[in-house]
């Protein structure tokens, strides 16, 4: 029986292994099952919103058929050239969806130029626009009143007052009549008149919300209007036309002659601004060019010239069409406007940083400028009566723009003055001060140097590379600016001699803002980028900011003057920069930005009988470090903006 029961399990041993063995090679089979959904989609919608009219009175609206409609896209609505008192032009216009999205429209009337006036009379001011929803059909004149009065052309054209709007959803159509009617007390002064420019039909379509994705219909709440102009090119001479937005930029396309006859319109879509990778801004537009209705195609040998209104005074990096570099570009940085060439239409997208500049941009030209690059000459852009004057700045070309008749240039050799003389005319201003004649320029009173400078405030002395030793004080009684072109330790003003007893009224500073001459309001003085050295007067020493008794600097305002120094080379044993408000309560004010302090300084002087303060941003002492120290709350650690003169006290 043992026998048995050791064979039996043997054999059961050996099953289980040819068992496995059969196994060996295989895969393991689960219960599944599967279903599978077919005929998923995606596909974006049409929008697509068509304009036509009918121009014959006869047909009612309501009853037209589609062969009675014109396509508006392909020809002007009104057009009519005997206007006289009463005269009344009438127009069915409808607008359809055919496409498959709902959108909302707005149908305006716009100028395609200016409107224009002679003798202050433009026919537009007599033509009464009128817009009846939904149409009518127009037996006689009395169908228009002041019900469905826009008003005049001038104002609609002005977008006084707007035209219609409204929903189409998919395959929705609405009509409306629009009449144009020339008052009937129109005098004889509108007689062989007209107003100037052409005017554009325009509708302007885009989605709605009436679709809906998981979460609701709003996706599409903030979709915009194109922004669009147009006008009628004749195939001879070219045609600008010019699209303004509503953010105040403007695109314009020009037609060039010979192109095909036809209504042109420009639209402007998707304006998108941007970053790039390396923190330089972009702009981007989406810019297409219509004919009639249908798209421009490139066509072999014709370019359209484009126009872009930026910001001025940018450093262009590149600009793309559809992708690809516009090598061949020009940007005006006084305007604003960069221009360039193209056969086709498609996104635009220009990348820029901003100039490295200190100044103002007037209208026409640079009114004052410093500009630290190499990249821009402002030669070819500035009008006639300003002067260009080019300078190394570490290592770098710079130019100094501003007015000529109100700008002098200091200068250390005679040599220098004939060179700005032979470039800019003898009319310009220019100074040999080396032998300490800065004072000349500036003083109110007294002998001057030169006839030419006699009773005149320059709004900008430019003060070249050399050294200036001036051993009377440099009295400023006029709102200026002062600016060394160069590096600031190539300028150096140096006080030689003077005052040095503290109890003296003259001759001690070297720089004296207000204090020769009697003032009614306040001036503002800016002194930049100079090397100034006050040593020889070295009674007082180791101090910062402000005093009531006479002490010496190497710039003080006094009284009624508002002073800011930038980027200067101090070397003064008094004070470097001083306050005084005097005690006829008539107030002074400074403000310092980095700028280097040969020496440690520090403000100890806490009782003032005006209203004064002396404010500064990044003081640099001769140690490498801010080492200033300030007891009084009156000298204060603020930043203040270079257009910002408003001191509080």
């Amino acid at each position: 029986m043992k026998r048995s029961t050791k064979n039996s399990l043997i054999m059961s041993a050996l099953s289980l292994l040819l068992c496995a063995s059969m196994l060996i090679g295989t895969t393991f089979a689960w219960f599944t099952d599967s279903v599978t959904s077919t005929g998923n989609v995606v596909k974006s919608g049409n929008l697509d919103v068509t304009l036509e009219y009918i121009d014959d009175l006869s047909i009612d609206p309501a009853a037209a058929a589609d062969t009675d409609w014109k396509d508006a896209a392909k020809g002007a609505i009104f057009s009519y050239e005997l206007w006289e008192p009463g005269f009344t032009q009438v127009r069915h216009i409808k607008i359809e969806n055919e496409g498959t999205l709902a959108l909302k429209y707005e149908l305006n009337i716009i100028p395609s130029g200016t409107v224009t006036y002679a003798d202050g009379v433009s026919l537009a001011d007599v033509i009464d626009v009128y817009y009846v929803d939904p149409a009518i059909k127009v037996d006689e004149r009395t169908a228009f009143s002041d019900d469905n009065k826009l008003g005049t052309l001038t104002e609609v054209l002005a977008g006084l007052n707007a035209s219609g709007n409204g929903v189409l959803e998919e395959n929705e159509k609405v009509t409306i009549t629009l009449a144009l009617k020339m008052q009937e007390d129109a005098g004889n002064e509108y007689q062989n008149r007209s107003f100037g420019t052409e005017f554009t039909v325009q509708l302007l379509a885009t989605q709605f919300t009436s679709e809906e994705d998981s979460f609701d219909k709003y996706y599409d709440e903030e979709a915009e209007f194109p922004v669009t102009a147009g006008g009628y090119s004749d195939g001879i001479a070219e045609k600008k036309i010019t699209v303004e937005t509503d953010e105040g930029d403007s695109v314009s396309v020009t037609v060039p002659a010979g192109s095909e006859a036809g209504n042109y319109v420009v639209v402007v879509d998707n304006k998108v601004v941007g970053e790039t990778a390396n923190g330089l801004d972009s702009l981007g537009y989406d810019i297409s060019l219509e004919r009639d209705g249908e798209k421009v195609a490139a066509q072999a040998g014709v370019e359209y010239t484009v126009e872009i209104q930026l910001d001025q005074l940018l450093d262009i990096e590149k600009i793309t069409h559809n992708g690809n570099e516009i090598t061949v570009y020009d940007y005006n940085p006084v305007t604003g406007i960069i221009k360039f060439n193209t056969s086709s239409f498609s996104p635009f997208e220009v990348t820029y940083g901003e100039l490295s500049v200190n100044g103002k941009i007037g209208e026409n030209a640079i009114v004052y400028g410093l500009f630290e690059t190499g990249d821009f000459n402002p030669f070819e852009y500035v009008a006639d009566d300003c002067i260009v004057v080019d300078y190394v700045k570490d290592g770098k070309t710079c130019y100094a723009v501003s007015k000529k008749a109100e700008t002098v240039i200091a200068v250390s050799t005679d040599e220098a003055v004939a060179t700005l003389k032979a470039n800019h005319g003898d009319d310009v201003y220019a100074v040999n001060a080396s032998g300490g004649n800065l004072w000349r320029v500036f003083t109110a009173s007294g002998s001057y140097q030169y006839e030419i400078l006699k009773g005149v405030s320059f709004n900008t002395v430019y003060i070249m590379p050399g050294t200036y030793n001036e051993a009377t004080t440099i009295d400023i009684g006029f709102s200026v600016d002062i600016v060394g072109l160069g590096n600031a330790e190539d300028i150096k003003v140096i006080k030689v001699s003077g005052t040095t007893d503290k109890t003296s009224a003259t001759n001690r500073h070297l720089f004296n803002c207000g204090g020769a001459v009697t003032l009614s309001e306040h001036i503002q003085v800016t002194i930049r980028n100079l090397y100034l050295d006050g040593t020889a007067n070295n009674y007082y020493k180791n101090k910062l900011g402000m005093k009531l008794s006479a002490d010496n600097a190497s710039v003080q305002s006094i009284r009624l003057s508002k002073v800011k120094c930038y980027d200067l080379i101090v070397n003064d044993g008094n004070y470097p920069f001083y306050v005084n408000g005097k005690s006829d309560n008539r107030g002074a004010y400074m403000y310092v930005e980095n700028c280097t302090l040969i020496g440690n300084f520090k403000s100890d002087t806490t009782a003032y009988a005006a209203p004064c303060a002396l404010y500064y941003n990044n003081l640099t002492c001769n140690n490498g470090t801010q080492n200033v120290t300030v007891n009084d709350s009156f000298c204060k650690n603020v930043v203040m903006e270079a257009d910002d003169w408003d001191w509080m006290n």
